[in-house]
């Protein structure tokens, strides 16, 4: 749980039933169970699903087992909350930045450019500095993150880019290396026509 208030803040950190504004459900999974679906309101909280499924020790043991589809795994948390996307943050994470582990970031910097976490841009690249851990590829996720929110096609492109092409399709293998190869100088560019999302003000007042 995180509440972020221009106030100083007393009691428990915890959110009240009902009370959450924004939902980043980094698992899924976890993110479904009762506890975490008493915060959320179907009029009320925004959500974004790392779409992604992690098997369970049982499920790496039962013979035939398939994992559940995107829409069934978000299902509970679609019921519950107002607005839900879903970000394929690990294989966007792994396609550009070659790092899964920067997938908590790619998800952060895309909430942030939709206008759910209401903090400001340098302050969030100055927790990463401050961090100290991985800082550049870190800062490169955020980037990432803001730049798929922006534009789909971008994370579309990546993904498929990164897609190992068919036995003898050196067309694909051509373009997939041209194409991630200047990834990050058009992602700069692309960032410089993009401001943060107006509701980032409305969604602000409402959690201070």
């Amino acid at each position: 749980h995180c509440v972020l208030s221009r106030a100083p803040l007393s009691g428990s950190p915890r959110i009240e039933p009902g009370r959450a504004d924004v939902l980043l459900a980094f698992d899924p999974l976890g993110a479904s169970d009762r506890e975490s679906l008493r915060a959320l309101d179907p009029a009320r909280t925004r959500a974004l699903v790392h779409d992604l499924y992690v098997p369970t020790g049982a499920d790496v043991t039962t013979p035939g087992f398939e994992p559940p589809s995107s829409s069934e795994l978000s299902g509970p948390l679609r019921a519950a909350t107002r607005t839900l996307e879903r970000v394929p943050a690990e294989l966007l994470a792994e396609a550009a930045l070659g790092q899964v582990l920067a997938a908590n970031l790619v998800l952060l910097g895309f909430a942030w450019q939709r206008g759910l976490v209401p903090v400001s841009r340098a302050s969030l690249e100055r927790a990463i500095r401050e961090n100290g851990v991985a800082v550049a590829g870190n800062l490169r996720a955020l980037e990432l993150g803001r730049a798929v929110a922006c534009d789909a096609a971008l994370a579309a492109k990546l993904l498929d880019d990164a897609t190992p092409p068919a036995i003898g399709d050196g067309t694909k293998i051509a373009a997939a290396s041209s194409a991630l190869g200047r990834s990050w100088s058009e992602l700069h560019e692309a960032l410089n026509r993009f401001e943060q999302a107006k509701d980032c003000d409305r969604v602000t007042n409402r959690i201070a």
